[in-house]
């Protein structure tokens, strides 16, 4: 295997980790949902903790071994699929940081304040991760599109 083939295969790997963990957590989520709102609260708090772990951890690999395999391989960064996948990952990465990270800790310490259930207050919060995360999930989805078509070349 070639350094390249390397950074192409930890690159599709750290992809698949956070797209489909995305995809993944929807479904979790809805089945959460359907549940009640005890199994909403502990699913919310789970995503936190998952998301400071996991799809921080994959979505830095993805841009390490994207920017590398760019430079070691046969492309520009002014080719737009590169661009795109650039661009969505800063917003996802600016979301993450600015507001996964910071919503879904004061989350669960309101959940846990609450007694593990869910409030007016937090079912609000939650309201708007899920949103947020549909919207995320929706560009990641487009980048993905945009890293097997690659439009502009």
């Amino acid at each position: 295997m070639s350094y390249y083939e390397l950074l192409v295969t930890l690159h599709v790997l750290a992809a698949i980790t956070w797209v489909g963990s995305d995809i993944f957590g929807q479904f979790l989520g809805l089945q959460a949902q359907r549940r009640g709102p005890e199994f909403t609260a502990a699913f919310a708090v789970d995503m936190g903790r998952w998301g400071n772990v996991a799809l921080v951890a994959s979505s830095l690999i993805l841009i390490i071994t994207g920017v590398l395999g760019v430079i070691e391989g046969p492309w520009e960064f002014s080719q737009a699929w590169v661009s795109i996948g650039m661009t969505v990952w800063v917003i996802g990465f600016v979301l993450g940081v600015a507001f996964f990270g910071p919503t879904l800790g004061r989350l669960a310490t309101y959940i846990d304040e609450d007694g593990g259930r869910m409030t007016e207050r937090t079912e609000a919060m939650w309201a708007r991760v899920v949103l947020i995360s549909r919207i995320q999930l929706v560009l990641l989805i487009a980048v993905v599109v945009a890293m097997v078509t690659k439009p502009g070349l």
